[in-house]
């Protein structure tokens, strides 16, 4: 039930996907041909995995694999979770990798967090290439969805486990989701930045748009931008909620999440 999927960073061909809610908390590698190539267990227990994407680590010299534990379709959740993972390579396949024990070379980053305003429906979530900023985008139909980011730049991750601290997310803006104007039709199931911050992708379950803005990473333009339209869904591809850009933000990819 792939909930979310990122392409790659230093392995080229290489896609990672996750499962929804009430799953392992695995990671899956596979290849541009749908090849499973390898699975990271994080040994860890999760709520609703809902998105992921690949930037680097905000407290390691590389790239990590960025993992939402956000989904809250109840409203019920104070608090939401980011599991940060170094990326290994995965060209080819590999044994599975356990990630139960910490060492210097597979340290996981647990980051708890509080949404301002509270809590809300989010499965779309899309990072900085330096690892320093997220934003979570509102899964919400009838209105305006709402924008939050999470500011690391001047976090010290070294003790947010060990303290167990709680970070915040800024409510950033607000803005008119895409889509056709159906029930459901504009609910944000995915997201992503092209690598150089100037383009956004946004899913909902009518479509995958595209938005260009006037400098990377601006997303105080988005209400007054009109995106471009990608492709039409959900006829070509039943409950769609995954989907990036490619390998060095060649393509855009995305995977359906029904079974079938």
């Amino acid at each position: 039930e792939a909930s979310g999927r990122t392409f790659s960073m230093i392995s080229p061909h290489t896609l990672w996907s996750h499962n929804d809610s009430g799953r392992n908390t695995d990671l899956f590698a596979l290849s541009d041909e749908g090849e499973h190539l390898g699975t990271i267990k994080l040994g860890i227990e999760s709520n609703d995995l809902e998105d992921i994407d690949i930037a680097h680590c905000p407290h390691l010299e590389r790239y990590c694999i960025w993992l939402g534990d956000v989904g809250d379709n109840s409203l019920s959740r104070d608090q939401i979770k980011l599991w940060v993972v170094p990326e290994p390579p995965a060209t080819l396949p590999f044994e599975t990798i356990e990630l139960n024990q910490e060492s210097s070379e597979q340290q996981r980053l647990e980051i708890i967090l509080t949404l301002e305003d509270g809590p809300a429906d989010i499965e779309a979530l899309a990072v900085e290439q330096d690892g320093q900023t997220v934003w979570f985008f509102e899964k919400y139909q009838g209105g305006l969805s709402r924008v939050w980011a999470l500011d690391l730049t001047d976090q010290d991750l070294s003790s947010i486990e060990e303290d167990s601290s709680i970070l915040r997310a800024s409510l950033m803006t607000e803005f008119q989701a895409p889509g056709i104007p159906i029930e459901h039709g504009q609910k944000i199931t995915a997201a992503d930045f092209s690598p150089d911050g100037e383009r956004l992708l946004i899913r909902v379950y009518t479509g995958i748009y595209e938005y260009i803005f006037s400098e990377p990473y601006a997303l105080d333009e988005l209400s007054t931008l009109t995106p471009s339209l990608v492709t039409l869904g959900p006829l070509s591809e039943p409950q769609g909620e995954a989907l990036s850009y490619g390998w060095r933000g060649e393509g855009i990819w995305s995977i359906s999440e029904s079974p079938q």
